[in-house]
C-alpha cells in the first residue's frame, strides 16, 4: 500500500477527534500537511488541468490580496488566517485529485470511511449528556453536522467509483445519516432527507423495495405498540429541536449575521476581508457559506467562486446538479470554506460529470 493511500486513511480516521481550540488546525491536519508535502509537484500542476481548478485558484488568490490589503489597513495580522486555510483545504483537494483514478486508492478510502464511521458509533455510548444537540469529540453541533454530511456525500460518490461491495455503501451512509440527526442541525438533517430522496430514486429497485419493507415493517411496530420512539433520547432531541419555537425569520438571519450585507453596502464589490468583525459590531463570523464569500469578498470574489460551481454543473449529468445542490442548501446556513472536506465533496462532484463524458459514469443518465 502507497504511503499516500495510508496518509488519507489515517486523516479521515482521526478527522473527527477536535483536541485545540476551534478555528485551530487538529490532529488530522498533521497528516494533512505530510499530504501535500508529499505531492507538492503533482498539485501545482493539476491546478492548470481545468477550468474548475484554475477559477478556485484565481478565487483564493483573490481571498489573499483583499485579507493582505484589510490587514494593512486595520493593522489586523489574522486577517489573512482564512486564506491560509483556503490555500491548505485547496491543496488538499488537488492531493485529492491526483489519487482519484487509482482504484486501490478509493478502495482504502472507502474502508477508512467504514472505520472512522464505525469507531464513533462504539464511542457514542460513551459520550456525557451533551444537550439536544450532541456534537461527540467535535467543540460544537454544527461541526459533527459538517462532517457527518460531508461524510455522506464523500462515501457516495467515492464508493460509485470504487469496486467495493455495496454493503460498504449502506453502512457508511447509514451511520453518516445518523451522525447528521444527533447533531440536531436543521440545515443537516434537510439536505441530507433531500439526498435520501435523490439516492432511492437512482439506485436499483431492490433498494427501494427494502426501504418500502422497512417503513411497513417499523409502521407495523408502532402501531401495535412494539418500539416506542418517545424513550429515545436522541429522537426527541431531534423533533424538540426541528419543532422548536424558536424566534425564527429576520430575526434568525440577523442573529447569523445576514444583516450585516445591507447595513454595510459598501464593502459589497471588492469585499470587506475575512476577520476582525467588531468592525461591524459582531462577535461572529456570517453564518453562510455564499453569503460570507459575498460580504467578505464582494461581488468580485463570489462571481469566481460562482463560476467555480458553474463548472461543475455545465454540461453535466442530472446527478452532479442535484448533489451539487443539496450541498450549496447544507451550506447556506453554515461557513465550510476553510475545511477540505467540503472542497473534496467539489471536486467528486465535478469529477461525475468528467466521469460521465469519459463513458465511465457512476451511473447510467
Amino acid at each position: 500500500m502507497k504511503l499516500n493511500h495510508i496518509l488519507f486513511a489515517i486523516y479521515v480516521i482521526v478527522f473527527p477527534f477536535y483536541f485545540f481550540e476551534r478555528g485551530n488546525p487538529q490532529i488530522a491536519d498533521i497528516f494533512g500537511v505530510i499530504i501535500i508535502i508529499l505531492n507538492i509537484k503533482d498539485i501545482f500542476l493539476q491546478i492548470r488541468s481545468s477550468n474548475f481548478t484554475k477559477l478556485l485558484f484565481l478565487f483564493i488568490a483573490y481571498t489573499l490580496i483583499v485579507n493582505a490589503v484589510w490587514m494593512a489597513i486595520i493593522g489586523e495580522i489574522k486577517l489573512i488566517k482564512s486564506s491560509f486555510y483556503y490555500v491548505y483545504s485547496f491543496f488538499m483537494m488537488l492531493s485529492f485529485y491526483v489519487n482519484i483514478k487509482d482504484k486501490k486508492f478509493l478502495n482504502t478510502l472507502v474502508y477508512a470511511l467504514s472505520i472512522s464511521l464505525m469507531i464513533q458509533l462504539l464511542l457514542w455510548p460513551f459520550i456525557k449528556n451533551q444537550g439536544v444537540r450532541t456534537m461527540m469529540f467535535f467543540k460544537n453541533p454544527n461541526q459533527l453536522s459538517f462532517w457527518a454530511f460531508s461524510m455522506l456525500i464523500i462515501s457516495y460518490m467515492v464508493q460509485r467509483l470504487s469496486s467495493t461491495k455495496t454493503y460498504f455503501l449502506y453502512l457508511t451512509l447509514l451511520l453518516s445519516t445518523f451522525f447528521v440527526f444527533i447533531s440536531a442541525s436543521k440545515s443537516g438533517i434537510a439536505a441530507s432527507v433531500i439526498f435520501w430522496i435523490f439516492f432511492l430514486i437512482k439506485t436499483r429497485k431492490q433498494v427501494i423495495v427494502f426501504a418500502g419493507i422497512s417503513v411497513i415493517g417499523i409502521s407495523f411496530l408502532l402501531a401495535t405498540n412494539k418500539i416506542d420512539f418517545s424513550n429515545i433520547n436522541f429522537v426527541n432531541n431531534v423533533v424538540d429541536r426541528v419543532s422548536e419555537k424558536k424566534v425564527s425569520g429576520i430575526e434568525d438571519l440577523n442573529d447569523r449575521g445576514y444583516d450585516r450585507i445591507t447595513n454595510f453596502p459598501q464593502y459589497l464589490f471588492v469585499g470587506a476581508g475575512e476577520g476582525k468583525y467588531d468592525r461591524f459590531n459582531y462577535r461572529i463570523e456570517l453564518h453562510s457559506t455564499l453569503f460570507n464569500i459575498f460580504f467578505s469578498y464582494g461581488t468580485v470574489g463570489l462571481l469566481l467562486f460562482g463560476f467555480a460551481l458553474y463548472e461543475i454543473i455545465k454540461k453535466s449529468p442530472t446527478s452532479s446538479k442535484v448533489l451539487l445542490g443539496v450541498l450549496i442548501l447544507y451550506t447556506l446556513a453554515h461557513m465550510t470554506l476553510r475545511s477540505p472536506l467540503f472542497w473534496i465533496s467539489l471536486l467528486l462532484i465535478y469529477n461525475l460529470k468528467e466521469s460521465t463524458n469519459s463513458n465511465t459514469a457512476l451511473e447510467n443518465e
